[in-house]
């Protein structure tokens, strides 16, 4: 393997590592935290809603510290390694479910059939492949493997500019 191939090899581990680590800490925020004292102070999700201007955004509060911290995450990452391609990876792979799916893995469970929470993610476009109301386990695959692709198109430098180049 070559140098080119080494430092892919190490983004790889490096942004398989970081979606683990935001995988874990939503664990810890919302199993640990929010769900037990939910349960005992009977708050609902809905009081959780992140709302700007007297817009609701649809998504909860935690949803845009986390965002907030997954990208600034990847794009530290890139800025240590001197990769846009590295940063612009990890944040697709984060958006497109990844962390999702091992939120899951982590707890030993599988995902739900159905996953409304994430309709207004960018994985929410899923709906419209799978033609159902709300994000669904299938749609939050269909959208992960997309988001390898992308990942693995800009880590390995695809140019599709390569394609109108005359010779």
């Amino acid at each position: 393997m070559g140098k080119e191939g080494k430092r892919n090899l190490t983004f790889v581990i490096l942004i398989v590592l970081g979606i683990l680590l935001l995988a874990f800490m939503d664990i810890i925020v919302l199993e640990k935290v929010y769900h037990p004292l939910a349960q005992i102070y009977n708050i609902n999700w809905d009081t959780l809603n992140a709302v700007i201007f007297g817009i609701d955004l649809g998504i909860l509060w935690w949803h845009v510290a986390f965002f907030t911290l997954a990208f600034s995450l990847f794009v530290l990452l890139g800025v240590a390694a001197k990769s846009w391609r590295l940063a612009v990876s990890g944040i697709s792979l984060f958006i497109l479910g990844w962390e999702d799916i091992f939120y899951y893995i982590l707890q030993l469970r599988w995902l739900p059939s159905e996953l409304p929470w994430l309709n207004n993610a960018p994985m929410g476009l899923s709906r419209y492949l799978t033609g159902t109301a709300n994000v669904t386990c299938l749609g939050v695959l269909i959208s992960a493997f997309i988001g390898v692709i992308i990942a693995g198109l800009v880590l390995f430098k695809y140019n599709p500019l390569r394609l109108f180049k005359k010779g």
